[in-house]
């Protein structure tokens, strides 16, 4: 007598629970924040260099492209060093970055808008140095930004959502400080007193929504 044994194969579907408004709305605000950081130095630094601190225009499109070329090799390695954190705590692998970070890259977005008492090629060296270590503050925050969402959820339509709401966040803060930005630095007789002093208060709406 031969006995056939049949195997059955019994899927198990792991449901998982779909994401809130709330905290799309919360990881929407996340990019608003960083985007009233980030939309600072593309809208308003190159005319900060040339305007306010006196650096030629050669060299301050100088600025930005070695910046984004450092940028290019120091990504790598930021989001290497995040990846493979050890001792992760209480509040999770991605969100200290974004808590600690930005006021951080606050404080590094307001030094970029500084213009020292310094030589020609003084100011040109600070310029330099505080724009490539605000983009590795830069990289610190908007690295585990996104690595966020994808680990927030595997369900296709919340990712979607997400991706929607980070767009919204990010137009957002893009529309305030575009209109808001220059008026506001108008109000000083001092563009050199008024470019810090706004850039600070951008800075802190942008804390204030990551931690949202």
């Amino acid at each position: 007598m031969s006995v056939v044994a049949t195997e059955r194969k019994v899927e198990i579907k792991v449901e998982e629970k779909n994401l809130s408004v709330k905290e799309k709305i919360s990881y929407g605000m996340g990019d608003f924040g960083n985007g009233f950081m980030f939309d600072l130095g593309q809208l308003y630094l190159l005319k900060f260099f040339t305007d306010v601190a006196g650096i030629p225009a050669a060299a301050a499109g100088g600025i930005f492209l070695v910046s984004k070329l450092f940028a290019a090799v120091c990504d790598p390695i930021v989001g290497s060093s995040i990846d493979y954190r050890q001792n992760i705590g209480a509040k999770g692998k991605f969100r200290p970055y974004l808590l600690f970070g930005s006021m951080v890259l606050a404080i590094l977005t307001v030094l970029t808008f500084i213009s020292p008492n310094l030589s020609p090629a003084g100011k040109l060296i600070y310029a330099y140095a505080s724009y490539m270590i605000w983009g590795i503050g830069y990289s610190f925050v908007n690295i585990p930004y996104g690595s966020l969402g994808a680990s927030m959820t595997q369900n296709t339509s919340d990712r979607t959502s997400l991706a929607a709401f980070r767009q919204t966040g990010s137009l957002g803060a893009l529309f305030v400080t575009s209109i808001a930005v220059v008026p506001l630095i108008l109000l000083f007789p001092n563009e050199k007193i008024g470019y810090p002093v706004v850039m600070g208060i951008m800075s802190v709406i942008g804390i204030i929504a990551f931690y949202v």
